[in-house]
């Protein structure tokens, strides 16, 4: 720990924001920090994502003296939830629907919640479904059927939600996603796939469809995110298995996971 940093004490419990930003593009300057034109991600553009030390900006630590150190560890990709939900400025009574049910579609869903909208969670495991439904205390959940669309206007009084997010990064969900929302609503793509979205443009613009991505989180979802957590408001479920760190490498290399009971292959 550099000399000159104040506000951490050695042997403080904390909470990394892993988004590098440079402070001086437009992005920055508007507060934008989680889009920064230089940005860099710990674990992704620069090495250090579980290593057992790691030097990172004084501006990036937050201390979490007072939290479970296993719902400290959640806070990023749970800040990642939050971060869609406030720039799709979620208000209280609209009906929002959420696809992908992992653990961003998780945060969203509750997060929304939290706002006093209704919440649609549609996914394709029911099992996961099952697990949303109580950890979000979302309205409703929809397993992915060719009757998706009947299904969605069914528990909805026949109106289509003003606000879909998706958080699966799969193309043709997102693709998808311009079917479900009502005239006048939004879209927001939480999840990134690495491919060319389509879409159709006269019913894009019949609709005014407001489309938004949203990536990583700021400072300030950071602390949203840290008080639900002290407020008891998040659900120590979310955090599905521990691992000891010297069993990680192990952990991967087998090539697959269990999160919210549900398989994934890497």
């Amino acid at each position: 720990m550099e000399k000159n940093v104040e506000d951490i004490s050695i042997d403080d419990k904390v909470t990394i924001i892993p988004y590098v930003h440079c402070g001086k593009c437009l992005a920055c300057r508007n507060n934008k920090t989680n889009c920064c034109q230089n940005i860099e991600v710990i674990g992704v553009h620069r090495d250090g994502g579980m290593t057992e030390y790691l030097s990172v900006p004084a501006q990036n630590v937050i201390e979490v003296n007072d939290l479970p150190i296993h719902m400290s560890a959640m806070i990023e990709p749970l800040s990642i939830g939050a971060h869609g939900v406030n720039r799709a400025d979620v208000q209280s009574g609209e009906t929002v629907l959420v696809v992908g049910a992992g653990p961003i579609g998780l945060g969203v869903a509750r997060f929304s919640k939290l706002k006093g909208a209704k919440v649609i969670v549609v996914d394709l495991s029911a099992e996961r479904l099952e697990f949303c439904k109580e950890w979000s205390e979302c309205d409703e959940t929809i397993v992915v059927s060719p009757s998706i669309i009947d299904d969605i206007l069914s528990v909805n009084d026949n109106e289509y939600p003003t606000i879909v997010f998706d958080a699966t990064g799969n193309k043709k969900s997102m693709e998808q996603a311009f079917n479900y929302v009502n005239h006048g609503g939004k879209i927001v793509y939480v999840g990134l796939v690495k491919d060319t979205i389509e879409f159709v443009d006269p019913e894009f613009h019949a609709k005014e469809i407001t489309l938004m991505g949203s990536r990583n989180a700021t400072l300030d979802d950071f602390e949203f995110v840290i008080e639900q957590i002290r407020q008891g408001k998040i659900q120590e479920s979310y955090f599905s298995k521990h691992i000891k760190f010297e069993d990680v490498p192990k952990f991967f290399k087998q090539g697959k996971f269990q999160t919210n009971k549900t398989l994934i292959e890497l």
